[in-house]
């Protein structure tokens, strides 16, 4: 598979500059007066920079519409649970990767995810971790079997150059069970009748594309009968620079879970998104990718 990478996409645009520029010059030659020119070469060269620009924009609007598509277009899988999405580029084209879908009348799986780097590179690895999810769902596959699918796709199409983050998920309603298997991912703020589950350890595996050690990575199965939570998220939340005392960290991220755990999960997700952005002010860079997915289940 042909990729493309962040400095192919600079190099495309440099070379569409110097193309205008080129052009620029040609047409200024023949001007009589030596200041006319530099002065109708500034005015050209800068209309053609702003020129790209607008045709940049709009590649990008496109593209993002495009991406949007590869988002679950309904979250409404099961009348027991409340489940919401919310994605935020930082570049306009997102990285990061969230999908939600029914595995039968009782089961359902999810995954968040957050691709290395920023921009068009990323939201092509974006591409192919829908492809493999979506695959996995039509054919039934255990975590175990997505997770070394996922890792053997990234490594052999981008050779160790590119890695990706993920949460894997599946939600048991018949069997009251949740079972969850990072690959080198934030561990997700999950309550049970209003307490915090901890990381387990055994069910964490380096990112895909990345080495891994011979022993596989075990899914974690958390029984959650009754009322309990899940918020999954990518890392561009908790490493966004905070105003009032650092990093946004995964602990304020679980106290804001916990304040608006009987809120609904659409609104769950904005009061943490409203919460992390207004306690970052401006310190939040325009490149980070927020994402977040909530899944609830009430008594």
């Amino acid at each position: 598979m042909d990729t493309l990478k962040d400095s192919q996409v600079t190099a495309v645009v440099q070379m569409q500059a110097e193309e205008l520029a080129s052009r620029v010059t040609a047409a200024l030659a023949g001007l009589p007066d030596r200041q006319a020119q530099d002065l109708a070469r500034d005015f050209l060269e800068d209309l053609s920079c702003r020129q790209l620009a607008e045709e940049w924009k709009r590649q990008l609007a496109a593209a993002r519409r495009m991406q949007l598509r590869l988002f679950p277009r309904s979250l409404d899988l099961d009348p027991r649970l409340d489940i919401a999405g919310a994605n935020r580029p930082g570049f306009g084209i997102s990285g990061d990767y969230y999908d939600c879908q029914a595995l039968g009348p009782d089961k359902l799986a999810f995954i968040v995810a957050d691709a290395m780097g920023h921009g068009l590179a990323s939201g092509m690895v974006m591409t192919q971790l829908q492809a493999v999810f979506r695959t996995a769902v039509r054919e039934g596959w255990e975590l175990e079997q997505l997770d070394r699918r996922l890792d053997e796709v990234m490594a052999t199409t981008w050779e160790g150059e590119v890695f990706a983050t993920g949460l894997l998920g599946l939600v048991d309603l018949a069997g009251e069970a949740l079972w969850l298997l990072s690959a080198g991912h934030p561990w997700p703020s999950v309550l049970r009748a209003g307490r915090r589950v901890e990381r387990v350890v055994e069910a964490c595996a380096p990112p895909w594309g990345a080495p891994r050690p011979s022993r596989p990575a075990c899914p974690a199965m958390l029984a959650v009968s009754g009322q309990w939570s899940l918020l999954a998220y990518t890392d561009g939340l908790i490493e966004a620079e905070d105003s009032l005392d650092g990093q946004y960290s995964a602990d304020r991220l679980a106290r804001v879970h916990f304040e608006n755990r009987t809120c609904g999960a659409e609104q769950l997700c904005e009061s943490i998104l409203d919460d992390a952005l207004s306690r970052a002010g401006e310190s939040l860079e325009p490149q980070d990718d927020l994402t977040l997915l909530a899944i609830c289940r009430e008594e």
